[in-house]
């Protein structure tokens, strides 16, 4: 349904940009713009990595303390073209298109699942206090980021947290997939695994680390196991 296609190409978006940073009138802006419209083509959830992008660029740009013709010349060179594509795919698409039909669980119910799949616990072990964890885990992140002075923090609380949740209050609905949530999975690990890199160079939390990798494995080996098996459940066979 497009979500491999929007992760691929949001992190290829992703590298393009924190390559360097963004600066005005850079040659590599033509890519980050393509990369990104793949993204959202793919699957419009992409939009969360945008979001996250323009905030972190806008704290980047701030930080270097240039002229403001400088600053927003950057911005927009940088953002105007995917700024525009989401503008007209929305407006010709999306603005237009049909829901479908599916259970009506409210956020926190597939939010829950989600947190699980994300960190290979069985779809048991979904619940608040997963989410909880999973939030602390976050904060934690954005912590650690921000003491060592870096301004990737405002891109992982964006794309994770508040990319979605301005989603959510701007179109409200009770019909969530845990899919949804794919984007802010992705960086959430992207974040996860940052904090346990660190950690591994500790000593003894090294162990701890290395426990959490092969649990994270064995869980996710399962789920594929299962997938392989069963693929998406046995359709084909039913209709013969």
């Amino acid at each position: 349904r497009g979500y491999a296609f929007a992760l691929c190409f949001g992190f290829v978006a992703l590298g393009v940009a924190l390559r360097g940073g963004v600066t005005a009138w850079s040659p590599r802006a033509p890519l980050y713009w393509l990369a990104l419209v793949l993204a959202i083509l793919g699957q419009a959830l992409a939009v969360h990595v945008f979001a996250a992008l323009v905030a972190w660029s806008m704290l980047h740009v701030a930080r270097a303390r240039r002229s403001w013709r400088t600053t927003v010349t950057t911005l927009v060179w940088w953002h105007a073209v995917p700024a525009l594509a989401c503008a007209t795919f929305y407006l010709g698409f999306l603005r237009v298109a049909a829901g479908v039909g599916g259970p009506r669980e409210g956020v926190l119910v597939p939010l829950e699942r989600a947190v699980a799949m994300a960190t290979g616990l069985p779809p048991v072990a979904a619940g608040p206090t997963l989410v909880a964890g999973a939030l602390g885990v976050l904060a934690l992140g954005l912590w650690w980021l921000a003491r060592r002075g870096s301004d990737l923090w405002i891109l992982y609380a964006v794309g994770i947290a508040g990319s979605p949740a301005a989603l959510w209050l701007l179109k409200p609905s009770d019909q969530y997939f845990e899919r949804y949530f794919v984007v802010s999975a992705a960086l959430w690990l992207v974040l996860a695994a940052r904090l346990l890199g660190s950690l591994a160079t500790r000593g003894r939390a090294a162990i701890a680390c290395a426990a959490i990798l092969a649990a994270f494995v064995i869980g996710n080996a399962v789920r594929v196991e299962q997938l392989l098996r069963d693929q998406r459940g046995h359709y084909r066979d039913a209709l013969r």
